[in-house]
């Protein structure tokens, strides 16, 4: 953002966590329109939990999502999910296309974009392990909400 100001339009707040729901973070995004907000939601729902419970997300650790789904795999898995809300989400801007649809079907690339969206482990965590989506905030500015910090320092 431009001078910390907040540019106008919707606003989304991913919250995350890690393995043991601790660790909360949030990752915000500003400037959105509406279908860009819809389309980072629905990525961010593609990592809810999966664990020993059987719950259906990716969220976590690719392990767990193994062990719940013989036979399965989890890298091919979730680019397949990711790339049907690509798909259902034609109308996405430039900018939300460049931070988050791939260029090639590479699952170092789906792991990266990921981890900006559900934030980066702040803990040690092994290859495989990504942070789990909690819960989302969408906020809608009009107009720029101007930084006036300095106004107070």
């Amino acid at each position: 953002m431009d001078n910390d100001n907040i540019p106008a339009g919707y606003q989304v707040v991913i919250t995350s966590w890690e393995n043991d729901a601790d660790h909360y973070k949030d990752q915000t995004f500003s400037g959105l329109s509406k279908e860009d907000a819809a389309f980072i939601i629905d990525l961010a729902k593609l990592f809810k939990s999966v664990n020993h419970h059987g719950d259906s997300g990716f969220g976590g650790s690719a392990r767990h999502y193994q062990m719940n789904r013989k036979g399965s795999d989890y890298e091919e898995d979730l680019m397949d999910a990711w790339d049907a809300v690509v798909a259902k989400h034609p109308g996405i801007s430039e900018a939300v296309r460049e931070s988050f649809v791939p260029e090639e079907r590479d699952f170092g690339y789906y792991g990266e974009m990921a981890t900006e969206l559900v934030h980066y482990p702040g803990e040690d965590y092994h290859d495989g392990y990504i942070r789990v989506f909690d819960d989302f905030k969408v906020f809608f500015f009009e107009t720029e909400v101007k930084n006036v910090s300095k106004e107070f320092a």
